[in-house]
């Protein structure tokens, strides 16, 4: 089970598309008191759990919640054998040195939230490009590697060869696209459109292809080709495994799908009530019910079904203000899919 926890709704920096603002009922943490239940209930009846620490920004809760965190884990590993992992997703603006000691000492793992090139993550995260890649080279001073994360609006779309340049030039091993979604923000992006989209992937698996570089991994890209070659697709929104096998905890212990989506209408139960295990046995049925109705309205035709399960069910909700409604960039996928397939059948490898 991979349990995103939403530590705080405190953010310290103001993006101009953020789903925490649209969503968020107050502004508060989790209390580290409240740590040790919060790991035992999510455990509980599972052999691995992953913990995603997430916000708002996660590193404001401060050091002592993972110093918490850490010993609440060890404590249930000792009593029932459960194995956790540990990652984080930052801005990296509060990174000091003391931090990357404690994260690499607790073995958590962490991605940075940047939308390439600098000119547009100041555009959508503000002027602190420089801070966030001097961040960077805090981490890789301690032989940690870095990955990152990138929202795409139509102000970066058509940028694949700048985004990739500057990745490879910054020595980043990893990064994901984020297609953004249509969240009630009132200083939005533009939208891009499933074509915009399709040639971003395509452009970007072109140069990943044919230059010599040192990325191992560009997400979804990634999990597309591993699902054609093995019909296993690993990403959240491409194995249709929430709440199966993901599952999100906002900041008062709300169990949600997705930490988007943190309304009433999608609370399942509360961890500091009841064990997760327990909670999805009894409340998932619903959302498991509305992803198959979204799959037979949209999707029992198309032939990439078994690899993209409908997409993701929290995109299609900003978009349609359905759970159940259709996935905002199934063309996209649909285009990409038949793209790396023709090149994978080319390069001889399916």
């Amino acid at each position: 089970m991979t349990v995103i926890v939403m530590t705080s709704s405190m953010c310290n920096i103001d993006c101009v598309y953020c789903y925490m603002k649209a969503s968020r009922k107050n502004v508060h943490e989790i209390d580290v008191s409240a740590i040790p239940v919060l790991i035992d209930h999510c455990s509980a009846d599972f052999d691995e759990v992953e913990f995603c620490w997430h916000g708002g920004e996660p590193l404001m809760v401060g050091k002592e919640f993972y110093r918490s965190a850490i010993r609440a884990q060890q404590k249930i590993t000792a009593l029932r054998g459960t194995e956790f992992r540990n990652v984080m997703q930052t801005n990296g603006l509060l990174l000091d040195e003391e931090w990357v000691d404690l994260l690499k000492d607790a073995n958590i793992s962490f991605g940075f939230s940047f939308d390439a090139p600098p000119e547009i993550h100041a555009l959508h995260r503000g002027d602190n490009a420089q801070k966030v890649i001097a961040a960077w080279e805090l981490v890789r001073s301690a032989n940690l590697p870095v990955g990152a994360i990138c929202v795409i609006s139509k102000y970066n779309v058509h940028k694949a060869r700048e985004i990739f340049d500057f990745f490879s030039a910054q020595n980043i091993r990893s990064y994901s696209f984020l297609p953004l979604r249509a969240v009630p923000a009132p200083a939005l992006p533009p939208i891009p459109d499933n074509q915009e989209l399709f040639e971003l992937f395509r452009d970007t698996f072109n140069l990943w292809s044919s230059r010599e570089n040192d990325i191992v991994s560009i997400e979804p890209l990634s999990t597309m080709i591993q699902a054609l070659i093995n019909n296993k697709p690993q990403l959240c929104s491409f194995s249709g495994s929430c709440p199966d096998t993901m599952i999100s905890i906002d900041q008062d212990g709300n169990v949600v799908p997705c930490c988007s989506l943190v309304e009433d209408k999608f609370v399942m139960g509360n961890i500091f009530a009841d064990p997760l295990a327990w909670i999805l046995e009894h409340k998932k049925g619903p959302l498991v019910q509305l992803r198959k109705i979204a799959v037979a309205n949209s999707c029992v035709d198309c032939e990439y079904l078994p690899i993209c399960n409908g997409g993701c069910r929290a995109d299609a909700y900003w978009e349609t203000g359905r759970y159940d409604g259709k996935y905002p960039y199934c063309e996209t996928r649909k285009l990409t899919f038949a793209y790396l397939k023709n090149q994978l059948e080319r390069f001889g490898v399916i």
